[in-house]
C-alpha cells in the first residue's frame, strides 16, 4: 500500500490515504468473449460501509473508503479495457471485503486480426 498524507478541507484534520489494489478473477474481459461482467474484490478491513464512496464511469472507478476510527481512507482507480455500464454496477461489502460487479461491452478485437508472426 502508498500512504499519502492530506487534509479534508471541511473535516480540517489529516489523513493519510492507502493505496489498495483489486483482485478479479477475470481481470482482462476482452479475452472471452462469454463474460459479461467484470468482478473486482477489494479488501478493505474497518471501511465504514455507509462512508465508501465509489464512482463508476465508462472508463473506469475510483474508490475512497474511510476506515472507522483510524485516520486513514483507502483509495483506489482501476481502468476498464472495455466501456462499462455504469447504471448497472452491483457493489456489497461484507466482512471487510467489497465486492464490485461490472457489466460492460466488449466485442472481440482480436476476432479479425491476423496474428503476428514470430521468428
Amino acid at each position: 500500500m502508498v500512504e499519502k498524507k492530506t487534509e479534508h478541507k471541511h473535516e480540517h484534520e489529516h489523513r493519510h490515504q492507502k493505496w489498495v489494489n483489486a483482485t478479479s478473477p477475470n481481470a482482462c474481459g476482452c479475452q472471452d468473449p462469454d463474460d459479461e461482467v467484470l468482478v473486482l474484490i477489494y479488501e478493505i478491513p474497518g471501511a465504514n460501509k455507509n462512508a465508501i464512496h465509489l464512482h463508476v464511469v465508462e472508463s473506469g472507478l475510483r474508490l475512497v473508503a474511510p476506515r472507522k476510527e483510524e485516520d486513514f481512507d483507502y483509495v483506489s482507480t482501476y481502468n476498464f479495457t472495455c466501456p462499462a455500464d455504469p447504471k448497472t454496477v452491483r457493489a456489497k461489502y461484507a466482512d471487510g471485503v467489497l465486492e464490485v460487479e461490472i457489466p460492460y461491452s466488449c466485442p472481440n478485437p482480436y476476432k479479425d486480426v491476423p496474428p503476428v508472426k514470430i521468428e
